[in-house]
């Protein structure tokens, strides 16, 4: 029979204990619900879709690849520097990087990687062993993730040589010795296999054979109760020798066996032979799987496409880069310490006019240069497209200039950038660092005002009938600019936006090199049209004439050179006829007369630049061109007011008594356009409409200075003149028209997109 009696039932207490166990399990399922919350969240395009915004993605902000050296300006090393040391990352020749490591010198030279030589602060090529500073012969050790640690480990134990990581057909090395010959290298490699190598043990003779039997005539001496102390006994079971030693014994035999004697310490001596002497057992100082490693390493000679990185202070390689695939390419960069803080590094390098040092950011890529006559490294700088863009607009044209022709620039960048990725021949870029595409000095230029003017236009780009703009640009025009088929026989139904227009507001009198007058010999001309191939002429040039210019232009696209045998030397297109007179022009727009003779040539003006209207409406002014026009103010209106009689502009309000009253009164530009198409600037003035005014064309006589048997060239602005011209924009910027004006006054009927809408048009 059960009974309770003598037992209490418990109570359930809920005590801190347990709420302080709900509350862990509460926390528990709620990090395993956002856990779970956050997979999904990873896992869903959708979500990830959702989340992402314009402003964010930068998808579209590509890297560039722009040539800093290459060809003329091959070098065997360049030197870098960098506040934080440097990331070192390799790329495809793409537009991205993998990263591999961080080097902390704020110094280094990237180099060739053959025996170098160090003279006037930099590293040459070695003629010989004996001066070489850097070496190229190394001992190879197949390393894996760790192998950092594995370079730790071997200086330990091997001070005397440099050690330093490699990258090698996409596999970690560790690289031990900088030699200067593969035979100091083997000679290394055997040293230090020889260290982490069990020594052989020495030969001995074999130990003689004894047999238990006694020798004939051998007896065994007897062990007494007393020994005589003066003769000792020898015990041929042991090699233990007792001396002097008395033996008390009870033992009733009244003898002892030899195993039983004792020794002097009181102890029972064996019948054994003494412990052999051995050495203690081989470790190498190396971990075991470095040791194999090391051991079964092999001397590098150095391959064609290898580079390395030095450290100038002690001259060790503290980088090497190889790779049989030209494509996977070193590549450094300035370190990051705050993620959002942008860095620089600065690279002396040769460019066109000897060497120089200048700051650049995004990564220095390097490579062997294949072709014998420039032997050394190409540098091509990965640099973000906006970044590059800033680059260029402080290199091409002045940041005092005005914001809106900054503005405009960086759009005509941005497009010629873009058209051009892959483009250029030579290396594996984009673009160059010269005239030749785009002069590109780094990041070093810039400043707050360039910034600003990439930051308000950004990604904004020109295209045409839906087709990204090749934004063709030159330093000035001369008054028009050329049709893109004139230069370089390029078709304008493809490129309907670099046909020729009339640029009336530039002052390229003022300009360097917009206007240049030079005099030339028959014989000199004669001379440098055979040197270019032209071979028609017999003697020296007695004639020349311009038989063309483009439609729509003064640029010259057909000349013709006589000699006074009536041999006639003809020269088609401006790009050609510039190249070939580039001595005596600085475009191909020019006339050309006898010295001492008059030229007639054409000039292009509008109305408001340079031409008035010769009917205009009484009190009518427009700000035109201060060079070049007579026009110039704004239309003013004289009205009654509450005040009495006021003049004011067209753009302004004033309260005027009307027969209802006093009302606000703000004069409409229509009225102006009506006889002259007018348009608001960005500080309210009343400009020309470039776009709907028709050019204007005049002829002007020039007369030249005489001189026996010579030509005299006179040319206007400087370069190809197709798109754009650099001081023409600066003059519109100054006369107030905004960046988006500006653009079109120069490429015929673009529209303006984003980068990123084009993209995903």
């Amino acid at each position: 029979m059960r009974t309770d009696k003598g037992s209490k039932k418990k109570k359930f207490k809920l005590d801190s204990r347990f709420w302080a166990r709900v509350l862990v399990l509460i926390l528990a399922l709620s990090m395993l619900i956002g856990v779970f919350y956050y997979v999904l969240i990873f896992f869903s395009p959708k979500a990830h879709a959702a989340e992402s915004t314009v402003e964010d993605d930068e998808s579209w902000n590509i890297n560039l690849r722009v040539g800093i050296c290459y060809d003329e300006y091959i070098t065997v090393s360049v030197r870098l520097t960098a506040e934080h040391g440097f990331d070192v990352v390799y790329s495809t020749m793409g537009r991205n990087t993998i990263n591999l490591g961080y080097l902390s010198q704020t110094e280094v030279h990237v180099s060739r990687h053959v025996n170098l030589k160090y003279a006037s602060s930099k590293y040459q090529k070695a003629s010989s062993a004996s001066e070489t500073k850097v070496g190229s012969y190394h001992i190879d050790v197949l390393s894996d993730e760790n192998y950092l640690a594995d370079i730790e480990e071997i200086k330990t134990v091997f001070p005397e040589y440099n050690v330093f990581p490699a990258y090698l057909h996409a596999e970690r090395h560790v690289f031990i010795g900088q030699f200067a010959t593969e035979e100091e290298a083997s000679e290394a490699l055997a040293k230090i296999k020889e260290a982490l190598t069990p020594p052989t043990p020495p030969e001995t003779e074999p130990a003689p054979e004894t047999t238990p039997e006694q020798t004939e005539g051998e007896t065994t001496p007897e062990i007494s109760d007393t020994t005589d102390s003066s003769t000792p006994n020898q015990n041929t079971g042991s090699d233990t020798t007792v001396e002097n030693t008395t033996t008390d014994t009870t033992d009733t035999s009244g003898t002892m066996s030899a195993d039983e004697v004792t020794t002097p310490e009181g102890t029972t001596s064996e019948n054994t032979t003494a412990p052999e002497v051995t050495e203690p057992p081989f470790t190498s100082p190396l971990s075991d799987e470095l040791t194999e490693a090391v051991l079964s390493s092999s001397v590098r000679a150095p391959l064609n496409n290898d580079m390395i990185v030095i450290d100038p202070s002690n001259h060790n390689i503290i980088w090497l880069h190889g790779s049989p695939q030209t494509y996977v390419l070193l590549g450094l960069g300035a370190h990051r310490i705050d993620p959002d803080v942008n860095v620089t590094m600065r690279m002396k390098h040769k460019y066109s006019s000897g060497e120089t040092t200048r700051t650049y950011d995004g990564y220095m890529e390097f490579s062997h240069h294949s072709p014998t006559e420039y032997y050394g490294i190409e540098v091509v700088n990965l640099v973000r497209l906006e970044n590059y863009i800033a680059g260029v607009c402080a290199a091409e044209i002045h940041t005092w200039w005005p914001l809106e022709t900054l503005k405009a620039f960086s759009i005509a960048v941005r497009s010629f950038s873009i058209k051009r990725l892959n483009g250029h021949g030579g290396f594996a870029g984009d673009l160059c660092n010269e005239a030749c595409c785009q002069v590109f000095n780094g990041y070093g230029p810039t400043d707050e005002r360039v910034w600003r003017a990439v930051l308000e236009t950004r990604g904004v780009i020109a295209t045409s009938n839906g087709v990204l703009c090749g934004t063709y640009y030159s330093s000035s025009t001369g008054g028009c600019t050329a049709n893109c088929t004139d230069v370089w026989g390029s078709s304008l139904a493809t490129y309907p936006y670099l046909k020729a227009v009339a640029t009336p507001w530039e002052k390229y009198e003022t300009y360097s090199r917009g206007q240049k007058t030079y005099t030339v010999t028959g014989t000199a001309l004669y001379n440098r049209l055979v040197d270019k191939g032209y071979k028609n002429l017999t003697g020296p040039v007695t004639d020349i004439k311009i038989t063309k210019t483009g439609n729509n232009t003064t640029y010259v696209t057909e000349i013709k050179f006589y000699d006074a045998n009536g041999n006639c030397q003809t020269v088609t297109r401006a790009d050609k006829i510039k190249k070939l007179l580039s001595s005596y022009v600085d475009s191909a727009n020019f006339v050309v007369t006898k010295s001492g003779e008059s030229v007639d040539r054409v000039k292009y003006t509008m109305l408001g630049f340079g031409a008035t209207n010769p009917n205009p409406p009484e009190g009518l002014d427009v700000l035109g061109n201060p060079y070049l026009s007579t026009v110039t103010g704004r239309q003013q209106f004289s009205v009654i007011t509450a005040d009495g009689i006021k003049t004011f502009y067209d753009s302004q309000s004033e309260n005027v008594m009307t027969a209802t009253g006093l009302k606000d009164f703000n004069m409409s530009i229509a009225l102006d356009s009506q006889v002259y198409p007018t348009i608001i600037g960005i500080n309210g003035d009343v400009l020309p409409d470039i776009s709907k005014l028709t050019p204007i064309t005049e002829t002007e006589t020039l007369t030249t200075t005489a001189a026996a048997n010579s030509f005299t060239f006179i040319s206007r602005g400087w370069g190809h003149g197709v798109g754009m011209s650099q001081y023409g924009i600066y003059e519109l910027g100054n006369l107030g028209y905004d960046y988006r004006y500006i653009l079109k006054a120069y490429y015929s009927g673009i529209s303006y997109t984003t980068y990123k809408e084009y993209l995903n048009k």
